[in-house]
C-alpha cells in the first residue's frame, strides 16, 4: 500500500505543477456559452485556445470594449505553415475564416515562441486587442490594432502593429519554403483573403493572440476578470469608512492639474500613425516583396 501511494502522490504533484504552469481562466466568464464551445471545437478550433479566447472576449465585452460579436483567434502554438487564424462569428456560431498568419521575425522561425511589447523588438505580442479603422499604407489595405493589456500589448499602436497583406504569408510561399515569411511583429495575411477578412473584423471587434506563456497567463486581466472583481470588492468592503468632514471650498491639487494638462496635450496628438514598419522580415520575405514590387512596375504588353 505504502509503495503504491508514492507514485500516486508524485503523479498528483506533477499534474498540479502542470496546471499551475498553464492556468485556465478563473471560473466561467459571464456570456461564455457552452453551445459555442462545442460548435467551434467540432469545427476544429483548438479547445484550450478557444476557451481562453472566449473568456477574454466575455471579460472585454463586459467592459464595453467591443462593438460587434466577432472574435479573431490566432493560436501561436501552431507553426506558420498551418492555418492558425480563425474568425469566429459569436452571434451565428460560425467560422467565417480559417487562414494562415505570419508572426514577427524575432519571435521564431517556423514557430513563434518569443513575444514582446517593446518597440524595435520585431516580435509578435500576445493577448487581447481591439480592431480599429483601416487605411492604405506601404502594405496596401491595412487594419489598425489597439492592445488592451498593459505591459503585454498596449504599445501596439506605438509599434505600428497592424493587420496587412504580404506575399510571404501566401499559400504559395508556405508550399515553397515549408513556412511563412516573417514580419516585424504584424499579423500578416495572404493577399488573396486579406481585404475581405479585414473588412469583416474592422472597427470594434476582438483579436486574441494565444500562446501558453506562463507569465502572460497569470497576469492577463482578461483571463482573470472575475478574480480581480471579487478582490476589488473585498478590499472595498474591508476599507474603513472615513468620518464625515465639514465641507470646504474645493481647490485643485497641483498633481491633478498636471495630469489634466497632460491629458489635454495627449488628446491633441493623433493617437495612431498610418505609417507601419512591419513586413520587411527575413531575406525570403524581402525577396517576395521585391518580386511583388517588380511585377507592379512592369508595363503590360
Amino acid at each position: 500500500m505504502r509503495h503504491g501511494l508514492v507514485p500516486c502522490l508524485l503523479l498528483a504533484g506533477c499534474l498540479a505543477l502542470a496546471r499551475a504552469a498553464h492556468p485556465e481562466p478563473s471560473g466561467p466568464a459571464p456570456g461564455v456559452r457552452t453551445d459555442l464551445l462545442q460548435r467551434f471545437e467540432a469545427a476544429g478550433v483548438p479547445a484550450q485556445a478557444l476557451r481562453r479566447a472566449l473568456h477574454a472576449f466575455a471579460c472585454g465585452q463586459a467592459r464595453g470594449e467591443f462593438e460587434r460579436p466577432i472574435l479573431t483567434l490566432v493560436d501561436y502554438t501552431r507553426p506558420s505553415s498551418e492555418r492558425r487564424l480563425w474568425v469566429l462569428d459569436l452571434a451565428k456560431g460560425s467560422v467565417r475564416f480559417h487562414e494562415r498568419v505570419a508572426h514577427g521575425r524575432e519571435s521564431g522561425l517556423r514557430r513563434a515562441h518569443r513575444f514582446s511589447n517593446q518597440p524595435g523588438s520585431r516580435q509578435s505580442s500576445l493577448g487581447l486587442f481591439r480592431t480599429g479603422g483601416t487605411y492604405v499604407g506601404r502594405h496596401g489595405y491595412s487594419l489598425r490594432l489597439s492592445g488592451l493589456e498593459p505591459g503585454t500589448n498596449d504599445l501596439a499602436a506605438e509599434r505600428h502593429i497592424v493587420v496587412h497583406a504580404a506575399e510571404y504569408a501566401s499559400e504559395a510561399f508556405a508550399t515553397a519554403h515549408g513556412r511563412l515569411g516573417r514580419s516585424w511583429g504584424c499579423p500578416a495575411l495572404d493577399p488573396a483573403v486579406s481585404h475581405e477578412l479585414i473588412d469583416t473584423i474592422r472597427e470594434g471587434t476582438a483579436l486574441f493572440a494565444h500562446y501558453p506563456d506562463p507569465d502572460w497567463l497569470e497576469a492577463s486581466p482578461f483571463l482573470h476578470c472575475e478574480t480581480l472583481a471579487r478582490t476589488a470588492a473585498s478590499h472595498q468592503g474591508d476599507a474603513p469608512r472615513p468620518e464625515p468632514r465639514p465641507a470646504s471650498p474645493a481647490r485643485p491639487h497641483p498633481l491633478a492639474a498636471a495630469i489634466s494638462l497632460g491629458c489635454r496635450i495627449r488628446a491633441s496628438v493623433s493617437p495612431i500613425s498610418s505609417v507601419d514598419t512591419c513586413g520587411r522580415g527575413d531575406p525570403a520575405s524581402r525577396a517576395a516583396s521585391r518580386a511583388m514590387s517588380a511585377s507592379e512596375i512592369t508595363p503590360s504588353s
